[in-house]
């Protein structure tokens, strides 16, 4: 686990899913830049967890720590 992340057991399975998509989303997409149908690669990184909405409320501050 590269981003050494834990979540409580009923969370974990949903998230995981959620990675796993984006995983394959990510490999086709990159499938298609290397055959030139698209421009730039896209890879996972430690929000790739997240859903957009609370990705971006993280980037917004909602989850300042204490």
């Amino acid at each position: 686990k590269r981003y050494s992340k834990r979540y409580p057991d009923d969370e974990e399975v949903q998230r995981r899913r959620l990675w796993e998509s984006k995983l394959l989303e990510y490999l086709i997409h990159n499938l298609k830049a290397d055959l030139g149908l698209a421009t730039y690669r896209r890879g996972l990184n430690a929000y790739s967890d997240y859903v957009r909405d609370k990705h971006l409320d993280f980037n917004l501050g909602k989850y300042l720590k204490n």
